[in-house]
């Protein structure tokens, strides 16, 4: 079986309050990776507070808790006042030895009208948000959105049931890799895309509520809980893979981070034997998760899917296809607990009309028997942590084994057992001492949800600073000593110094002359196409050439090699002499070729010839994948090897 990569392991802060009398649990610190990562995650409508302040407009979730829509008709108006005390909370964090926070950005607080100018103090915020993280040796990690688009954009084009929102949403996205990507590595575009279009657009439950009788469980005064649900989901799988590239395109060759999609999903098992039922799980499954992840994986919806939604599905075109295939580098899964399943499709193919919820021909049950016979956590979650491992399995065999962030779990309790946390202990153990104990998937990244779990209610609400107050002391006092002594804090993370800004001048030229030193000096296009870094990227953006040039752009040859072969065949030019960028060809270097760096030097050759001119190639100029430096410390190793693929 495959190591686990516990690369960053994430448990909420309040998560693991624990009294003086509880016992530790059988595993520690050491039992996991050097590399190993504890920390706490929240989103910003749940603990930022300062809703009407400081140019911050309102986003759906304000509209939606201020027409008291909330159970306990609170609202995020103060919440955890986050925006005031953030300096409290980072330190609170520190000193309980946290090492990640994980937190949204409220984009109607960063661009309050959706596009156009940005907020100086929003910006502001964020900036002191992560500095004050930084200086705490704490690493941000930071979710695009958390369900709380600018109300502004709802009203104006009805939000993610419009395509548009793919232009502003990337443009939102662009700011924030411009303005913190210098300092934030860990980037996850949306959070549960899947429970967004089915409490918004099915059963009315989130903002904007919409939904459409008889399904929904408010008074929805417009919506179509049949179609809307795929359709925001459509958008949202959309604008994701926009910003996808736009980060890989332009950010990621000099930040250096990774980016990827949350998912929300439990596991799910037949609730007997029967062929019904098991074929039923199937059902649910690629609704729950093939829903969002086989686009991200393999391009399109699954087959099951398509085949029981109909017209009623939206349908990739090719292009769009290709551009969502691939578009992760790591896919973030919230998960809780298992269910079962049950075998309705009789009664669902026959209503006339059918919901997301109708479309799946299943019933989910959370107890096999009137009495639960599972472990019980006083939310009503089942604690079963076999369904994560059976989660996790199942992605190793389905989509190949791709990285995983286990972004969010936990259990929900009310504020009457947050002081007496021993239900949340019981459950953390089971499901941490689970991924202790096994190994078979690649594993990066896992998280518990601070937000749902302790101060705020559900999604949006929000318990008075006193509450919030109380279990600060708490922290301090017991639950917090205690942690320390489970979980001691490790090297505080420190960002990495060579990430500098991109520079924006070069002073490569190309001459007409038959030989060219280097593909870095010509090519350009360093980022774009799959080309990864060459040893010569890592030494330029450091800074270290006396004029601070690049070849990021150099004279953009990889754009404009026509018109430099017509130049070289109007000059009278009888050969042309250049060498081969060894990290575009084969960005890992070895293995996969990359079929447009392939096509770059097909195309470039192919042009010479046709213009009567000779090609001299040279393999390698002093350009190494850096991958293969970091790897073994490239020509100081035997292991070097170049591999030709253009012949």
């Amino acid at each position: 079986m495959a190591s686990v990569l516990l690369s960053l392991f994430l448990i909420s802060l309040h998560l693991w309050l624990c009294s003086a009398q509880c016992s530790p649990p059988n595993y520690t610190r050491n039992d996991f990776p050097s590399d190993f990562a504890f920390g706490a995650g929240t989103s910003a409508y749940q603990v930022e507070g300062a809703a009407a302040e400081d140019g911050r407009s309102p986003s759906i979730w304000d509209t939606h808790t201020h027409a008291g829509k909330m159970a306990d008709k609170s609202t995020g108006d103060i919440a955890s006042d986050q925006y005031h005390k953030y300096k409290e909370d980072v330190k609170l964090m520190s000193d309980l030895g946290l090492e990640v926070y994980k937190f949204s950005i409220s984009w109607s607080r960063l661009i309050p009208n959706g596009r156009g100018e940005i907020n100086p103090k929003g910006l502001e915020y964020y900036n002191n948000l992560i500095n004050e993280l930084l200086g705490k040796g704490i690493q941000p990690h930071v979710t695009l959105y958390h369900l709380d688009l600018p109300q502004a954009l709802e009203d104006e084009y009805n939000g993610w049931l419009s395509p548009r929102i793919m232009d502003d949403f990337t443009a939102y996205a662009d700011v924030c890799f411009r303005e913190f990507g210098d300092r934030v590595t860990h980037w996850t575009t949306m959070a549960e895309v899947n429970i967004m279009s089915l409490g918004s657009y099915d059963n009315g439950d989130f903002p904007p509520s919409r939904c459409s009788y008889p399904f929904g469980v408010t008074n929805c005064t417009a919506g179509n809980s049949s179609t809307e649900p795929y359709i925001a989901t459509h958008n949202a799988l959309l604008t994701h893979a926009s910003i996808f590239h736009l980060y890989k395109t332009k950010y990621q060759a000099f930040q250096r981070g990774w980016i990827g999609m949350n998912v929300y999903t439990l596991w799910y098992t037949p609730y007997s034997d029967s062929k019904a039922d098991i074929q039923a799980t199937k059902r649910v499954r690629d609704f729950m998760l093939g829903w969002i992840v086989d686009p991200l994986v393999f391009g399109d919806y699954p087959k099951t899917m398509k085949k029981i939604v109909g017209s009623r599905l939206p349908v990739f075109t090719k292009s769009q296809s290709e551009y969502l295939k691939g578009s992760f580098d790591f896919i973030g899964l919230n998960h809780y607990t298992s269910l079962f399943v049950v075998d309705n499709s009789a009664e669902a193919l026959a209503m006339p009309i059918r919901d997301y919820n109708a479309d799946m021909l299943a019933t989910l049950i959370v107890w096999k028997n009137e009495t639960p016979s599972d472990k019980y956590i006083p939310s009503s979650t089942p604690y079963r942590p076999y369904g994560l491992r059976k989660l996790l399995e199942y992605f190793k065999q389905k989509y190949k084994n791709p990285p995983i962030y286990i972004q969010e779990n936990g259990c929900g309790l009310g504020m009457e057992d947050t002081m007496n946390d021993t239900y949340r202990i019981d459950y953390l153990n089971g499901y941490i001492g689970m991924k202790v104990e096994h190994d078979a998937v690649f594993l990066s990244l896992a998280e518990s949800w601070l937000a749902k779990c302790s101060i705020l209610k559900d999604a949006g609400g929000a318990y008075v600073e006193a509450e919030a107050v109380k279990i600060k002391v708490a922290v301090r006092r017991g639950s917090g000593k205690r942690l320390k002594q489970v979980w001691p804090r490790r090297k505080p993370w420190t960002h990495r110094a060579e990430i500098l800004p991109i520079f924006s001048s070069v002073s490569f030229l190309i001459g007409l002359i038959v030989i060219v030193p280097l593909s870095v000096l010509v090519e350009g296009a360093a980022a774009e196409d799959g080309r990864s870094p060459s040893i010569w990227d890592t030494h330029t953006h450091s800074g270290k050439m006396a004029d601070k040039s690049t070849g990021d752009i150099a004279s953009d040859q990889y754009h404009k090699y026509k018109e430099d072969v017509k130049l070289m065949s109007d000059t009278g030019l009888e050969a042309y002499r250049f060498s081969i960028s060894w990290s575009r060809l084969i960005p890992n270097g070895r293995g996969e070729a990359n079929p447009k760096g392939l096509n770059y030097n097909n195309n470039l050759i192919n042009e010479l010839i046709e213009k009567g001119i000779q090609p001299h190639v040279t393999l390698y100029h002093l350009d190494l994948p850096q991958v293969l430096e970091d790897e073994y410390k490239g020509w100081m190793s035997p292991k070097i090897v170049l591999f030709n693929m253009v012949g």
